[in-house]
């Protein structure tokens, strides 16, 4: 505070001024600016203000439900969602899959019979030059076609005075067993063929589809498929009958009692493994079983019996809310064992057994798996007409050779029986030895079992060429056609079985099964050459020999292969642990 008198401390000191001094950014008058004259334009940011709906497919591309299952998200690789705006799919239209869409157009590849389609142009030039005498030549085009399966029936017209011809069947036709139009040769023939290989219908349609033949509708290849497969079982068992008769002739002639075989039994499952791992209920559902004679050397298949728990029809009764239960719960089931049954080989071996005893039929050996219950089911079945009758199961050698070499791999020797310095050596001596061990075993069995005529090995081999028939709805229908074609030559067996549904084949035809039936035999004929054997042994001991060479690089690391857990990290043992510690 000032009192009077008092004078401030800077009066009159020079270098001193109460004014404010100026910035040195300040402006300054006549400056130019260095951005005089400068452009500047703003980027501003696209904006895209529409948006396109997607449909369904590609929605559920884009779009994926977040662990809640409550809101939707659009992850990146990282899973963070980005900030995307996605209006809701498009509504995807129903499609009718039942009803078929007519197809008008006249194009593509057609199956005609040729005989047929002559009589239809000679026929159609004859009833033009009648009918439209002042017309002069014809000029014929499509007027009206109708699918009938693979085979069709055609309607033609006149262009230039529009006569119109009756319509023509171009295809051979079966005498009908029912009431209704009798069904076309090749219908039938087709069937037949779907059931010889391993595809079904819907692989069918698509392979006339490839060759650009309209295909036949679903429903209609499934109701041949089915007479078909009526047919061909009451074939095999017939022929299954006639095969017997030649084995009591043999029997006859030998001396021995004409009703008593000896019978080799094998089952083949729907599913390599019996049990799954995600379902409660057993992995497989079908189950085939074949008795093969081993009185002669054709080894014919004489008995054969299945298990199925598969229908489509109670499936789809099921799936549409009816109260259903197979088998037998509703018309025309394919299933005969319930879907929660087990599928027992006793069982099986008691249709077998059931299907022998009814043709005085006496089993006095059969051949199983170790594991196998088929001899008790056969057993019980011929018991219940002959009760003093017992069936004697014998072991397959194949089986008893197998279990020969776990029981040696999985037996403790002691150290100084190998003489190796490491186990991996002794894993290897040991491996080597249960397999010379099994080797023996197999050749004095198999030796045994030629001397007293209960040899296996065809009986395999047939049995592998059985099982490669597709499991499926018809599967006994596949059952009884492989069954009839193992028996029989392939030529004679097609013959047999086209005379059965009443197919007619032309000269080419037969000219081309007598040419697979030569071929057949040449190469059955072929494998079994001294030679051919020789060769192949060669070759299975070359391939022994580079499979040896290529374990040993493996192991010297010197090949660039997979090894289990090459991938995990390598963590330090304890030891080296302490040692860095200290």
């Amino acid at each position: 505070m000032f009192k009077n008198g008092d004078s401030p401390w800077n009066k009159n000191k020079s270098g001193l001024s109460n004014r404010k001094q100026p910035k040195k950014s300040a402006f300054t008058k006549g400056y130019t600016p260095w951005n005089k004259g400068t452009q500047v334009s703003w980027n501003t940011a696209k904006t895209n203000t529409t948006y396109e709906r997607m449909e369904s497919s590609e929605y559920d591309l884009v779009v994926k439900p977040r662990m809640d299952g409550i809101l939707l998200t659009t992850p990146d690789c990282e899973g963070n969602s980005r900030p995307m705006c996605i209006l809701r799919p498009k509504k995807t239209p129903t499609v009718d899959l039942k009803t078929e869409i007519k197809n008008n157009s006249f194009d593509g590849m057609s199956i005609v019979d040729n005989e047929k389609l002559i009589t239809m142009m000679n026929s159609a030039v004859h009833l033009h030059a009648i009918k439209s005498e002042p017309c002069g030549p014809p000029s014929f085009a499509y007027y009206n076609i109708q699918k009938w399966g693979v085979c069709w029936k055609f309607q033609v017209y006149c262009e230039r005075c529009q006569f119109i011809t009756p319509m023509y069947k171009l295809y051979k036709t079966i005498p009908a067993e029912k009431p209704g139009p009798d069904p076309a040769a090749a219908n039938v023939g087709f069937a037949l063929g779907i059931k010889e290989t391993a595809i079904g219908n819907t692989r069918a349609q698509q392979l006339l589809s490839n060759m650009n033949c309209q295909p036949p509708s679903r429903s209609s290849m499934q109701r041949t498929s089915n007479k078909v497969s009526d047919k061909l079982v009451e074939l095999n068992q017939d022929d299954m009958a006639d095969k017997l008769e030649i084995v009591k002739a043999v029997n006859r002639k030998r001396g021995a009692p004409e009703n008593e075989i000896i019978l080799t039994v094998d089952v083949r499952y729907s599913s390599n493994t019996i049990t799954s791992k995600k379902e409660t209920w057993s992995e497989s559902n079908q189950a085939c079983a074949v008795g093969i004679e081993t009185v002669t050397d054709r080894k014919y298949i004489v008995a054969t019996a299945s298990l199925n728990q598969m229908c489509w029809t109670g499936a789809w009764l099921c799936g549409k809310g009816f109260t259903i239960e197979c088998p037998n719960g509703h018309e025309e089931c394919t299933a005969d064992l319930h879907r929660a049954a087990p599928l027992s080989e006793y069982e099986l071996g008691k249709k077998i057994g059931n299907q022998l005893a009814v043709q005085g039929i006496l089993v006095k050996y059969a051949t199983t798996d170790g594991d196998g219950r088929t001899a008790n089911g056969i057993n019980d079945a011929i018991q219940a007409l002959h009760p003093m009758w017992k069936v004697e199961r014998l072991a397959d050698p194949i089986h008893l050779g197998n279990g020969q070499f776990r029981a040696a791999m999985r037996a403790n020797f002691s150290d100084s029986m190998f003489g190796c310095r490491t186990k991996e050596q002794k894993k290897i001596f040991q491996k080597l030895f249960s397999q010379d061990i099994k080797a023996r075993s197999s050749l004095i069995t198999s030796h045994l079992m030629d001397v007293y005529g209960r040899h296996s090995e065809d009986i395999r081999r047939l049995t592998k060429k059985l099982f490669e028939a597709t499991m499926s709805r018809n599967m006994k229908g596949r059952l009884a056609a492989t069954v009839h074609r193992s028996n029989n030559s392939p030529d004679k067996s097609t013959k047999m079985k086209c005379d059965r549904l009443g197919i007619e084949f032309s000269g080419r035809t037969n000219a081309f099964l007598d040419s697979t039936d030569r071929e057949c035999a040449y190469q059955k004929e072929y494998q079994k050459r001294e030679e051919v054997q020789h060769r192949k042994l060669s070759q299975k001991a070359e391939n022994l020999v580079v499979h040896k060479i290529f374990k040993e690089l493996n192991k010297a690391n010197i090949c660039d292969v997979y090894k289990k857990g090459q991938l995990d990290p390598v963590l330090d043992d304890h030891a080296s642990c302490v040692k860095k510690r200290l």
